[in-house]
């Protein structure tokens, strides 16, 4: 409830002081998606081989790294269990996006788990759901650019085009919003303080979290914790005389870690532009670029249904 007040704040205050509202183009969220997972046979007898086929697909504009599928929900040991020949886990590395200046498409990717279906008694006839769960990391990256100006200038021209925020296609989507143009008045020394927050909504179908925290380098596998999920980690690069730090935490970090309520969330920066009279002319358009790290998991299921006699005769 309080982040939510937050949002309603922030926007009350944005139409009251003039600040602009920056979204985002129109941007797909797409990113690694599910091509196939399926069972083949889908109908089978009691000890019978089966193969489960999951096929990737990165449709997003950032390559995906350390992309991993885990089975679960069905028992994998044991008297009337399935029989797993191998992991859980299955590997895909990094799957690599589209290459638009060499008009490369971006490749399916294909893997496969091989079972033995359980032994049931005669006359039995049991579905089977199977649920895998695909992890990966991904980056969206935003730009946009923020404009600084002396006050004569901002006499003469007024407000400038709002500018919007373009992202890459991804899950997680972002807009900025803040005050544009940053205007100097003569009273002001050379030195100026504002603050940018981004507004960051999960528009996939799965959940981010912090990547470093769940995946494991040394045994390349994901444990994803509560604690670990729904955040996304935004980084703002410093451009020349002007700086992003971190609203939340007072230091002088470029990071921000935000908590997503429900799809939404919001980190803040605060821009602290310096030497105004020496590197700034009557405007100038400042750069700005965030990228939000983040890992991402989403789901599916197949199924497939086991008889303990021949019914297909």
């Amino acid at each position: 409830m309080e982040n939510k007040e937050i949002l309603v704040l922030l926007g009350l205050v944005v139409v009251a002081s003039g600040c602009s509202h920056t979204a985002s183009q129109s941007t797909s969220s797409s990113s690694v998606t599910i091509q196939n997972f399926s069972a083949f046979p889908s109908n089978v007898l009691s000890d019978q081989q089966v193969r489960l086929k999951l096929t990737l697909k990165n449709n997003g504009d950032s390559d995906a790294e350390s992309v991993q599928a885990r089975l679960f929900n069905v028992a994998f040991s044991g008297e009337r269990n399935w029989n797993l020949d191998g992991e859980r886990s299955i590997r895909f590395g990094t799957l690599q996006s589209a290459d638009e200046e060499r008009n490369l498409p971006a490749r399916e990717s294909t893997k496969y788990w091989s079972l033995d279906s359980p032994s049931l008694d005669e006359g039995a006839t049991i579905p089977y759901r199977f649920i895998t769960r695909v992890y990966y990391k991904y980056q969206t990256t935003g730009t946009s650019s923020i404009t600084l100006m002396g006050q004569r200038r901002y006499r003469q021209q007024g407000n400038p085009e709002r500018p919007t925020l373009d992202t890459t296609s991804g899950p997680i989507q972002m807009e900025i919003r803040t005050r544009s143009p940053i205007v100097f008045y003569p009273q002001d020394d050379s030195s100026r303080t504002t603050k940018m927050c981004v507004i960051v909504t999960n528009k996939g179908t799965g959940t981010p979290f912090v990547h470093n925290q769940a995946y494991d380098e040394d045994n390349s596998e994901y444990n994803l914790e509560r604690e670990n999920s729904n955040k996304v980690k935004l980084r703002v690069k410093n451009q020349g005389n002007t700086n992003f730090t971190s609203a939340e935490s007072g230091d002088e970090s470029q990071t921000v870690l935000v908590d997503m309520l429900g799809n939404r969330g919001i980190g803040c920066f605060s821009i602290d532009v310096r030497n105004w009279n020496n590197n700034v002319g009557p405007q100038q358009d400042v750069p700005v670029l965030i990228e939000a790290d983040y890992g991402y998991v989403k789901e599916t299921s197949s199924s497939a249904t086991v008889s303990g006699t021949d019914r297909f005769r």
